[in-house]
C-alpha cells in the first residue's frame, strides 16, 4: 500500500483551541499489527542504549543498541542529552530487534565536546517546528544528492545512516535564534537549556490540548495558517509522544505568550485542503537507516518525510514553510 492510500484514510477530530493555536486530532480506524516501543521509555528501562559511535565520537553519527526483541521507534527531531554533546534525530528510524544500528543525528549543543555521561538519556524535547522544517528540508536535499551522485558514478550507496545528513550550521543557527528569542543564556549553546527555562510556559500551552481516545496524530494551525501534521500508526505510541509533539508546534506561541485570537471560520476547510494536498504529493524513496523505507518530500511550500515498513506507515510528518503556495508537480519517475 502506498503512503497516499494510508493518508487518505485519516480523518479529522473536533478542533481544540488555545490562544493562537488550533489543533485537530487525527484518527485512522485501521488497526496496525506492527508493534514497537518509543524512544524515551525504552531508554529509561534500559531496553535501548544510545552511545557515541566511538570513544572519540563523530558529530553526525551515533550507535543505538536495541537490547530487546521488539522494534523501537526513534522519531525525527527527538532530542537526547548527554555523552559528548546533545543531539536530535535527523529522520524517523525503526530500530531492528536486538541489533546495533548507526543513526544520523544533528548537534543541538555547539559549545560542548566532552563527556557529561557515558551514554544518552531522553531530554523530553523535540525541536521547535520551524527548526524541524529547516532540518527536514536539508536532510531531504542531502539524501537526494547522495542518491544522484551514486547513480551518476555507478557506485554503491554508502551506509544508510550517511545518507541523512543535515546542514549542521543551520541547526546551530536555529538554536542561537531560539536563545535570542527567549533571552535564555546557555553556556554551551544548548537547545535543552532553552527548553528547561521555557518549560513552564510550554507546559501551560501543551496542557490545553487533551489526548483523545484512539488518537494517532495532530494537524496544527496558528492564526488560521497551517503549521503541519504528524501521524503515527499506533495510538499507544502517539500517546507517549503527544506532549513532545505538541510542544514542538507551540514553542513560538509560548515564547510570545500569545493571547487568544478570533476563531477562524475556515480552519476546518484549510485542514481538509492540507490533507488532500499531502495525499496527492509524491515522494522519493530511500533505504531507511533502520527497518523499512524512508520517503522524502521537498516542495517550495512543504517538506515531508514518511517511514514505511512492509505495508505499515509508521510515522509521517508534513511541515508547511512560510509560503502558503501549493507544491509543484513531481517528475514521474522513482516516486513513492
Amino acid at each position: 500500500m502506498k503512503i497516499k492510500e494510508h493518508l487518505s484514510q485519516i480523518r479529522l477530530g473536533q478542533p481544540q483551541r488555545h490562544a493562537d493555536i488550533t489543533l485537530f486530532p487525527l484518527f485512522d480506524a485501521r488497526q496496525s499489527d506492527l508493534d514497537y516501543q518509543t524512544m524515551d521509555p525504552s531508554l529509561m528501562r534500559g531496553d535501548l542504549e544510545i552511545n557515541e559511535i566511538s570513544q572519540g565520537g563523530e558529530v553526525p553519527l551515533l550507535e543505538a543498541h536495541n537490547r530487546v526483541n521488539e522494534f523501537i521507534l526513534l522519531l525525527d527531531s527527538e532530542e537526547i542529552k548527554g555523552a559528548k554533546q546533545n543531539r536530535v534525530l535527523n529522520t524517523s528510524i525503526l530500530l531492528p530487534r536486538k541489533k546495533r544500528t548507526t543513526i544520523p543525528v544533528s548537534c543541538t549543543e555547539s559549545g560542548r565536546w566532552a563527556y557529561s555521561s557515558a551514554d544518552f538519556q531522553p531530554s523530553g524535547n523535540m525541536m521547535p517546528k520551524t527548526s524541524r522544517t529547516h532540518k527536514m528540508k536539508s536532510v531531504t536535499i542531502s539524501s537526494a544528492k547522495v542518491a544522484a551522485e551514486c547513480a551518476e558514478a555507478a557506485i554503491p550507496m554508502p551506509p544508510a545512516a550517511c545518507c541523512y545528513m543535515s546542514d549542521q550550521s543551520e541547526v546551530w543557527s536555529d538554536v542561537a535564534d531560539l536563545q535570542a528569542k527567549t533571552d535564555v543564556h546557555s553556556p554551551t549553546s544548548s537547545m535543552n537549556d532553552v527548553y528547561e527555562a521555557m518549560r513552564e510556559k510550554v507546559d501551560r500551552f501543551t496542557d490545553r490540548f487533551d489526548l483523545q481516545p484512539g488518537q494517532k496524530g495532530v494537524l496544527v494551525l496558528k492564526n488560521g495558517k497551517i503549521l503541519g501534521l504528524d501521524i503515527l500508526s499506533q495510538p499507544e505510541a502517539y500517546s507517549e509522544l503527544h506532549r513532545k509533539i505538541i510542544g514542538s508546534y507551540v514553542m513560538d506561541s509560548a515564547i510570545d505568550e500569545a493571547n487568544p485570537t478570533k476563531e477562524w471560520a475556515d480552519e476546518k476547510a484549510r485542514a481538509e485542503t492540507f490533507m488532500k494536498e499531502v495525499t496527492s504529493v509524491e515522494g522519493q524513496a530511500h533505504k531507511s537507516a533502520g527497518e523499512g523505507t524512508d520517503v522524502r518530500y521537498d516542495f517550495p511550500a512543504l517538506s515531508g518525510s514518511a517511514l514505511m515498513h512492509e505495508e505499515h506507515l509508521i510515522h509521517a510528518s508534513f511541515l508547511r514553510h512560510d509560503s502558503e503556495l501549493p507544491p509543484r508537480p513531481s517528475p514521474a519517475s522513482d516516486l513513492y
